[in-house]
């Protein structure tokens, strides 16, 4: 599955960098993928806890240099995925 849309934050400061994250964020549509560039790894713990808190889920996390990269997914949900969510009970 490709990107819908790719954010460079690498160069933007905390906190305008996640509130310019979760803007970009909440406009993804259900199954749409955005793909986040961010170098300061306390701004990825804090979209880390935005993504779990939301319809959204991370799919890939990898660093590059000193840089970290973030997939994220909308999976359509209005709150955290718990374990075992859409399996047949």
């Amino acid at each position: 599955m490709g990107t819908d849309e790719k954010v460079d934050l690498r160069d933007v400061d905390w906190p305008l960098c996640l509130l310019q994250f979760n803007e970009v964020l909440c406009a993804r549509p259900t199954g749409a993928t955005l793909e986040v560039w961010i170098r300061d790894p306390r701004i990825v713990e804090s979209v880390n806890m935005i993504v779990r808190n939301s319809g959204y889920l991370v799919t890939l996390m990898d660093r590059a240099d000193d840089c970290f990269r973030i997939c994220i997914r909308n999976i359509g949900h209005p709150g955290p995925v718990s374990e075992g969510e859409g399996k047949d009970q």
